[in-house]
């Protein structure tokens, strides 16, 4: 059994980890300014912005359809018992209400972004 573990381990290593090398690969951008990557203009700063918000809410969009995946399974494999089906429905609840609070947290971007007259208002999910 620990010969087994010990392959499924290093194939799962290998299997997450070297896609990962694949992104260390790109060229390193030069961001404008001094130089040194601290946004120097408000400008710049709701890029980077728009930049980091653009993958957590693709990470957590993913991670929320896989919950909300895992919530079904639970569902169909309770067989009528009554406490796997509650367990199931709270996983399934608790994956929509974070989606929405990801939604909701990336339309604060826009607000804000029109707030201060950055963004444009019909611009699409994924563009800031």
């Amino acid at each position: 059994m620990k010969y087994l573990m010990k392959h499924i381990s290093v194939f799962a290593w290998a299997g997450f980890g070297l896609p990962l090398a694949a992104f260390a690969q790109s060229s390193p951008v030069t961001p404008p300014g001094d130089g040194s990557g601290v946004p120097v203009t408000i400008d710049r700063f709701y890029d980077l912005a728009c930049e980091a918000s653009n993958w957590i809410f693709a990470f957590v969009l993913i991670v929320g359809v896989i919950a909300i995946l895992f919530g079904a399974v639970a569902f169909l494999t309770s067989r009528g018992d009554e406490d796997r089906v509650k367990d199931a429905r709270r996983y399934v609840t608790y994956s929509l209400v974070g989606v929405s609070v990801a939604i909701l947290a990336r339309a604060l971007i826009y607000v804000v972004g029109n707030f201060l007259g950055i963004s444009d208002p019909g611009a699409e999910l994924f563009a800031c």
